[in-house]
């Protein structure tokens, strides 16, 4: 067994070195038992999440459906979340809370969430505590866009999309200036052409790919591999043996 790590770790050791230099390789103890490693894991695994910014009414809630339903997202739209928890009226600290618990907590990985964040408190707890989205996607619309798209709406619902508005208005700039020069912060004018938007989408869901080198054939690591497919979707490829087939069907 010891000459097989041996032959683990020369083997491993040039791949790990690489993706060290560009920040990509988490330490995880492996001293503990398989209970404690996966939590570990799971610590490290921080969940995938798209955040859709932008006025009520304009169209990007549907392209949020959209998105979810071609993908192994889940979609939350985060005012109706907050309304179906009892949320509505909570502090912003007791909201974020409730929130980083569910993610943390969800046996799901991938999440868009629409209408998030409402404020910058929310943002200064949520993505500087717990977790920065995989993307921001944030839909520029002016006033007057606005309002031509609310011109379709029933009068009540209207004003209450108006009074959403301009509560967006006054929270928009302080949200903007934290995310603006982030390098997952991507800006949707409305008068793009509308392919463009969804090709632009599209790339924000390409797999998530875990490299697992070499594991030694042992209990630990077909347990651990196991419980990463059964309990966060990954699907496990073992290359050596994708080959072996290939070669057997002379393909």
């Amino acid at each position: 067994m010891e000459h097989r790590l041996e032959i683990f770790h020369k083997e491993t050791e040039p791949a790990i070195e690489f993706y060290a230099r560009h920040g990509k390789v988490v330490n995880i103890p492996a001293t503990g038992t398989i209970d404690e490693v996966y939590n570990l894991t799971l610590q490290a695994l921080q969940p995938n999440l798209i955040f859709f910014y932008g006025p009520p009414a304009c169209g990007e809630d549907q392209l949020a459906q959209r998105l979810a339903n071609l993908s192994a997202y889940n979609l939350i739209k985060i005012q109706d979340y907050f309304r179906n928890n009892g949320l509505a009226n909570a502090t912003d600290e007791v909201k974020m809370d409730h929130l980083i618990s569910f993610f943390s907590n969800h046996p799901q990985r991938n999440f868009i969430i629409h209408g998030f964040p409402e404020n910058i408190r929310q943002v200064k707890i949520f993505v500087d505590h717990f977790a920065a989205p995989k993307k921001f996607y944030y839909f520029d619309f002016t006033r007057d866009q606005v309002e031509n798209h609310l011109k379709n709406f029933p009068k009540p619902q209207r004003q209450n999309l108006l009074q959403e508005y301009e509560r967006y208005l006054q929270n928009r700039k302080d949200i903007l200036k934290y995310f603006n020069n982030k390098p997952y912060f991507l800006t949707i004018h409305e008068d793009e052409n509308p392919e463009k938007i969804w090709n632009s989408l599209l790339e924000t869901i390409a797999p998530e790919v875990i490299a697992l080198p070499a594991l030694p054939d042992d209990e630990f690591s077909h347990q651990y591999i196991s419980r990463i497919q059964n309990e966060r979707g990954y699907v496990y490829l073992d290359i050596v043996s994708l080959v072996q087939d290939e070669i057997k069907r002379n393909t």
